[in-house]
């Protein structure tokens, strides 16, 4: 009985959603809305991110940079 129960709430909240205008739905539907360019700011925060994902991917650590060594 729960499982009904749980199934029919999500089913009403999936109807209500797609009822619903989003905002945000439609702005990713714009494919126009998304180009331009980053600010300086934040093509370094994404070069860092980027760095850093690397190295963890890497499996190697420096033993001088590792808090697990």
């Amino acid at each position: 009985m729960l499982g009904l129960l749980d199934s029919a709430i999500s089913t009403v909240q999936r109807a209500y959603r797609s009822l619903t205008y989003n905002p945000l739905i439609e702005e990713l539907k714009n494919a126009n809305a998304n180009k331009g360019s980053a600010s300086p700011y934040q093509a370094a925060q994404l070069a860092n991110l980027q760095t850093g994902l690397a190295r963890l991917q890497s499996g190697a650590s420096s033993s001088s940079l590792s808090i697990f060594a």
